[in-house]
């Protein structure tokens, strides 16, 4: 299972937040990802990719009265999601000079595809060896347009 959630927790969660004396709402929106997380069978394998810590934008103004802003949020999101599921940063795995569309939330353009490239090889990394889809791919070079430079190491 592969869940790519959380920049809508992550937001509600600033906000409410900052809001102040809404811990207990703030803590609602982490319940529903220890939900989520909860009902997935114990044997499924299990890959939480992170919103990105937005620098600019819609989140990183709610997140800006959060003591560690968005980075913050997301410790919180990784808690939320304990080690049940592995936790893909994806911060760590794609450059952060990505262009936003005008609220700051989705990259737009080349941005997009460099991330869904850059998030795709860290989630492929953590799969066994499938020959069928390692040879599909290795014809594809680049799976969105980005170099393998355009990623983290």
């Amino acid at each position: 299972v592969v869940i790519a959630l959380g920049t809508n927790d992550i937001n509600n969660y600033c906000t409410d937040v900052s809001r102040g004396g809404r811990a207990g709402l703030a803590n609602m929106w982490m319940k529903g990802v220890r939900d989520l997380v909860s009902a997935i069978p114990s044997r499924t394998p299990c890959t939480w990719i992170s919103p990105l810590s937005y620098e600019q934008g819609t989140i990183a103004k709610a997140c800006s009265a959060l003591p560690d802003g968005v980075r913050g949020a997301l410790a919180v999101l990784r808690e939320a999601i304990g080690v049940r599921c592995r936790f893909i940063d994806s911060s760590q795995v794609c450059p952060l000079n990505l262009q936003f569309d005008q609220v700051g939330i989705h990259p737009i353009g080349r941005s997009s595809q460099i991330l869904g490239d850059c998030v795709g090889r860290e989630v492929r990394r953590s799969l066994p060896p499938i020959p069928q889809l390692d040879a599909a791919l290795s014809g594809w070079g680049s799976w969105g347009g980005a170099n393998r430079s355009d990623c983290a190491p």
